[in-house]
């Protein structure tokens, strides 16, 4: 394919955040959720796991 490696934001400085992070407290991070597509289809996610 000829695809190759580039690390865009290897330390973690311009987003000093992981997704594990966002989603174990997705309010105090909310400002890390991008805009409304995205903060959708989070909710639902979130919405359908905790219904389990």
């Amino acid at each position: 394919m000829g695809a190759s490696y580039i690390p865009v934001d290897h330390a973690p400085s311009l987003v000093p955040i992981s997704g594990t992070q966002v989603r174990q407290h997705p309010l105090t991070n909310w400002h890390y959720i991008p805009p409304l597509c995205v903060l959708c289809a989070f909710l639902a996610q979130n919405i359908q796991v905790n219904r389990r």
